[in-house]
């Protein structure tokens, strides 16, 4: 992968992330897990982490089109998290306390 100054770049990380195939995704976390810098650590330990349990736990197999669309859109939502405005969010919070969240 590419090197550039992080300065430089404009692009949100949840951006780039959400736009990844999961290919990209892999390649991503295999350059991460190579670079020894603290400076990724609790990015690892987050997300990420979390995304590789649900793949090897089987929750991102689905079993319709719609399933498929349906998860892709929470993993969406979920790396959009910082760019959700509050009215959204208020939304979202409301559809899941209709299904149990507290």
């Amino acid at each position: 992968m590419p090197r550039f100054d992080v300065d430089s770049i404009t692009i949100d990380p949840d951006d780039f992330v959400s736009k990844c195939t999961d290919h990209e995704i892999e390649e991503l976390l295999n350059e991460i897990r190579r670079t020894s810098s603290e400076i990724y650590d609790d990015f690892i330990d987050g997300d990420i982490n979390e995304r590789i349990q649900e793949q090897e736990n089987g929750m991102d197999n689905p079993r319709s089109e719609s399933h498929r669309v349906f998860n892709n859109n929470l993993i969406a939502l979920k790396m959009g998290y910082y760019s959700v405005s509050k009215e959204d969010a208020d939304i979202i919070a409301i559809i899941a306390k209709k299904y149990g969240a507290l």
